[in-house]
């Protein structure tokens, strides 16, 4: 069996594969900073919303209505492409502690063995994400140029946001320029599972980027002042 269960995005925590050594790469060390930041405050930046809060919202808004009625009424609200990937949602029975939980059948292999559950107060797709990041692609000529290419590509989504928020301020790109279709299929053709920021996510990585370089030259120039200070003496 290959279920996963779905847990919220921001309870992820920051992997260091995804960067170098800080201390031996300043492109690196940049990364570095942008994931531990990201991570501290979320992907949002807003408060974080425990599971417990989140069903006595879920059970205040819906009250007494069957699991199904629920599903058919969250469904219809559901806007992401990422459920396209699977078949539709069915309602599992209820677990001992009355959580209700909904499978997600990958339409890739049809079969129940692949899937993803989800508590029915959850509204996170990123395990639904990852289950379709991890699927394997068609066997069509396309695809396969582009699995040629990134099995040599360095590829990381904190490298993709860092260098897009670098790109975006040292040249004066306006941050909406990542949401252009054209841009985004060019990314997509070098690399089929490439995570392209939104306008408000660069936006507020620039602004992380930012905070990080002042504090890290103000700690520069503070044992720098203090080095010379100290060798002025002593000569």
């Amino acid at each position: 069996m290959s279920a996963e269960v779905e847990v919220p995005d921001d309870a992820a925590p920051a992997h260091s594969s995804d960067v170098d050594s800080a201390s031996e790469n300043p492109v690196a060390d940049g990364v570095a900073a942008v994931v531990a930041r990201v991570a501290k405050v979320g992907t949002s930046g807003r408060k974080k919303v425990t599971a417990a809060e989140k069903r006595a919202r879920f059970q205040e808004r819906f009250g007494d209505m069957s699991s199904e009625d629920i599903l058919a009424q969250l469904t219809g609200a559901w806007r992401s492409t990422v459920y396209e990937h699977f078949k539709p949602p069915v309602v599992l029975p209820a677990k001992a502690d009355g959580t209700v939980m909904f499978r997600f059948v990958c339409k890739r292999y049809a079969h129940p063995s692949k899937h993803v559950d989800r508590a029915d107060y959850e509204d996170s797709t990123g395990n639904l994400k990852r289950h379709m990041s991890g699927c394997d692609p068609d066997d069509i000529p396309e695809v396969e140029l582009i699995t040629a290419y990134a099995q040599g590509a360095s590829y990381s989504a904190a490298r993709m946001r860092f260098y897009i928020a670098m790109w975006c301020a040292r040249h004066h790109r306006p941050f909406v320029v990542v949401e252009d279709p054209e841009f985004r299929q060019l990314l997509k053709m070098l690399y089929a599972k490439a995570e392209i920021p939104k306008r408000m996510t660069v936006a507020r990585d620039v602004r992380l980027i930012h905070t990080d370089c002042k504090e890290r030259v103000t700690v520069y120039l503070k044992v720098n002042i203090q080095s010379r200070t100290d060798q002025s003496v002593v000569y």
